[in-house]
């Protein structure tokens, strides 16, 4: 729909809260600057205990999912535990787009641990 303004999720996975803020802040700052409102921007922190799920996805309706960059390990954990959230972005056709580590976990075979 022409005019219709959507949701960029941001899926971060750092081991330590202070981490998390950094990031999210840089990742944040890199979408404002291209003008996207604060407020049209949705975080999850992903881990193996907090995979993102379809239930979030379902319940945040992002309109384009970017993962950010980080320790491959970590994310491979949040976003491969539970592969549910990809059934809401093929039927909902949502681009994809990481950075470094959410790049890497986008190929159909990934080489995880190489972040160091």
């Amino acid at each position: 729909m022409q005019g219709t303004r959507g949701k960029v999720l941001l899926v971060i996975a750092t081991e330590e809260d202070l981490d998390q803020n950094e990031t999210e802040k840089k990742y944040r700052a890199v979408f404002t600057s291209l003008s996207v409102p604060e407020d049209e921007i949705v975080t999850t922190f992903v881990s193996e205990t907090n995979p993102l799920t379809k239930d979030f996805m379902e319940q945040h309706q992002p309109t384009g999912i970017f993962v950010c960059g980080g320790t491959t390990p970590l994310y491979h954990q949040g976003l491969c535990n539970d592969l549910s959230w990809l059934d809401y972005v093929t039927s909902h056709r949502i681009p994809y787009a990481g950075f470094s580590a959410g790049a890497a976990l986008a190929a159909e075979q990934a080489v995880v641990g190489g972040w160091k």
